[in-house]
This record gives C-alpha cells, structure tokens and sequence, in this order.
C-alpha cells in the first residue's frame, strides 16, 4: 500500500450528510456525521445567513430523522460549538447531547468552545 492509499484509508468515513435548502433554492446548513473510530462518530453544521429559514426544520429532523440514524450507527458522537452560542447548546441538549468540558482560546479568534456529546443509553 502506497502511501497516498494509507492516508486516504485512515480519512474520516461520512455516515451520513445532509444539506437545507433555503426558499432561493441556495444551500442553508449542512449537517454531516462522520466516522472517527469505531463506533464515534464526529458531528459537523455549518450556516449561511439564511440559517434562521431552515432552523425549525433542521431540529425536526435532527429528532426524526438524524438522530435515530446516528444511533443505529454509532455508541457514541461528539461535537464542539462556540461557547457563547446559547441556543445551539440547549438544542443539542434537547437532541440529548451533554456539555463535556470547556476548550478555551479554541477559535481563531480566541473563542471559547463547548466539547458536547451524546452516548447510547
């Protein structure tokens, strides 16, 4: 095995991925999973500005949707988010995620970020 293949075998595996289209027909947020060792998976969104027209829907199907897949796939995903973002911390608590620990300075810009995860019951 080369060593172009060995790098490309160890590269994260995506689980799923989603992308929100906002009422323009431009993508909103995208929402992805992806594989980091067995069983983990790390768990990604970014936004545009039109973020706030797909928010409800996004959270519905993180419930329905997301979420159950996720758990049929992994034992446990984790994710980080700016520690000043008070409402994404409360939806990913509602989603059943738990606060883990505080990475400060973590931002390019210095931001604090919040370490959360979710773990099979």
């Amino acid at each position: 095995m080369s060593l172009a293949d060995d790098m490309i075998a160890r590269l994260p595996s995506a689980i799923m991925s989603f992308c929100f289209i906002d009422r323009t027909g431009r993508p909103a947020s995208i929402l992805s999973a992806y594989l980091v060792s067995p069983g983990v998976a790390r768990l990604h969104r970014v936004a545009t500005d039109s973020w706030r027209e797909v928010a409800i829907e996004v959270f519905r199907f993180g419930i329905v949707r997301f979420m159950p897949a996720l758990a049929a796939a992994v034992h446990r995903a984790e994710c980080s988010i700016l520690a000043k973002h008070e409402l994404a911390q409360t939806t990913l608590q509602r989603l059943g995620f738990q606060t883990e620990g505080l990475a400060r300075a973590r931002g390019c810009n210095g931001e604090d970020f919040l370490n959360m995860a979710w773990v099979k019951a």
